[in-house]
């Protein structure tokens, strides 16, 4: 079974987007995301938290079992684990999810026509709810990470620098038709750029002055697919993923794109100074 956020019930489910239960918690907690190189495996671990007694009832009775629902919309990997509440721990074999991972935790039932305590569940149910083997009775929110390299490429690996003549002296134009970001500029502001590139001090002045505009306008072309096979948006949707931002998002694009830079205006005080003291 998939598990999305929209999902309804005719029987209670403990969970955060019902209010089938009173006072009740049920959530991944302290989530250790390790991935090891350079096979890529990937270890999870954390703990799962269960705020209500009926349910904890149920789990330590043997009436119920905790899994964690682990999924990959880019390889369609899909895996139902069963796992010990207190501390869990899974391993994700290499190569079998890339990009965006989900992982939900979920209670089915082990047995058929258990009772379902009703004292704490919502009137709009009923009394004496029994329910058969491998219905879920808790499905919590989705957690989630980015797995493999891309998120690790350098950001200014996506751009080239491209000296052209039809471009106007002080400006630039970018093309992101391709696989990189190609920055076309000027004679003289080519020379200006790769000095700025090639000398630690001065390097994040680029930052906030070309790559900070480009990358807002990349943000608003990534709101479609049209772009979504190209280098550049592969490496721009794994680290904006790495980050929390959702790239489908039509709104916050200067926001977010000073979250992928490491806020770039605030590194200008230190290149500032950094110039200052250059040849002292």
């Amino acid at each position: 079974m998939k598990y999305n956020e929209d999902m309804r019930f005719t029987h209670p489910v403990l969970g955060p987007m019902t209010s089938d239960y009173k006072d009740a918690v049920f959530e991944l907690n302290e989530i250790i995301i390790e991935e090891k190189r350079p096979t890529w495996e990937i270890d999870l671990s954390g703990f799962l938290y269960i705020k209500q007694p009926d349910i904890e009832r149920l789990i330590s009775d043997g009436e119920a079992g905790c899994y964690l629902y682990i999924s990959c919309g880019e390889t369609y990997y899909s895996s139902y684990v069963g796992i010990n509440p207190m501390n869990w721990w899974v391993t994700i074999p290499p190569g079998l999810v890339r990009g965006r991972v989900l992982i939900r935790p979920v209670v089915n039932l082990l047995h058929n026509n258990v009772q379902i305590p009703d004292v704490n569940v919502n009137d709009e149910f009923g009394r004496n709810i029994s329910l058969p083997h491998g219905k879920p009775i808790a499905i919590g929110a989705a957690s989630s990470f980015n797995a493999g390299y891309k998120k690790l490429i350098p950001m200014e690996s996506i751009f080239k620098l491209i000296k052209s003549k039809d471009t106007k002296s002080g400006s630039f134009e970018i093309n992101y038709s391709g696989q990189s970001v190609d920055i076309y500029v000027g004679v003289e502001l080519h020379k200006i750029i790769s000095d700025l590139r090639v000398n630690k001090i001065t390097r994040d002045i680029l930052l906030s002055s070309v790559y900070l505009p480009c990358i807002v306008e990349l943000l608003v072309e990534m709101n479609d697919d049209e772009f979504s096979e190209m280098r550049w948006f592969q490496v721009l949707k794994a680290k904006c993923e790495s980050h929390g931002i959702n790239y489908k998002k039509k709104s916050d694009f200067l926001k977010n794109a000073q979250i992928l830079l490491n806020e770039p205006v605030a590194l200008l005080k230190q290149s500032l100074k950094g110039i200052n003291n250059y040849g002292d």
